[in-house]
């Protein structure tokens, strides 16, 4: 197989939908903010946040890239990568206005724990984050294992070296070897009690950064 890395477009929407919620469907916490949720309400809900996603991106820094399948042209990845931005006044008052027309959850989701997630990753980047790009990856559970996480990775960490700006991102535990070869290094961790939320246990991320030409 072979495979390359493209700016993702309005078009990309629903597949880049269906890759991110496959890639985290067992995750065990975050795959537990949909578990009420019907597959096509979220498959719907997701499509309409992209949406809304790429009308702000000019506003937030926001750039998204999938990976595709040459062969097939089936996308099988997707990255997100929020580099550095500042706005004008005027900009930051339309940025505001745009936040409140983002699209509502939909019932049965899951939103105590998503703000207990959003809380945890605040409290990071409030002790770790300045001028930073902010770093997400989903790779299809068919085509994982086969380079493509490193081929995403690899990718944006050269447009956020042209930059010259650090990255960070929060990463489940089978995913830190990946990043650590990349040149992150593990700075915090997060750390979310599943049993109010119908999980099991404790589910820990590990907090994660990368110097401007670290690896």
């Amino acid at each position: 197989m072979k495979f390359s890395v493209h700016i993702a477009t309005v078009a990309d929407i629903p597949a880049l939908s269906i890759v991110s919620r496959a890639a985290f469907k067992d995750d065990p916490c975050v795959g537990y903010l949909a578990r009420n949720v019907p597959p096509d309400m979220m498959q719907a809900y997701q499509c309409l946040k992209n949406e809304w996603k790429f009308q702000t991106s000019s506003l937030n820094g926001l750039k998204m890239f999938k990976a595709v399948d040459e062969e097939t042209g089936e996308i099988v990845g997707v990255s997100r990568w929020q580099f550095p931005y500042s706005l004008s006044e005027e900009q930051s008052a339309e940025k505001e206005k745009l936040r409140k027309d983002s699209p509502a959850k939909p019932e049965g989701f899951n939103r105590e724990l998503e703000n207990e997630i959003l809380a945890a990753i605040d409290k990071f980047q409030e002790e770790w984050v300045d001028e930073s790009t902010h770093f997400g990856l989903a790779v299809s559970p068919d085509h994982q294992r086969l380079g493509l996480g490193s081929l995403l990775v690899r990718d944006g960490l050269d447009k956020v070296d042209e930059a010259g700006a650090r990255a960070f991102l929060e990463a489940a535990p089978v995913a830190v070897p990946l990043y650590l070869k990349h040149g992150f290094r593990t700075v915090d961790e997060i750390s979310i009690d599943m049993g109010p939320h119908g999980g099991v246990g404790i589910v820990s991320y590990k907090c994660m950064m990368r110097e401007p030409g670290g690896g």
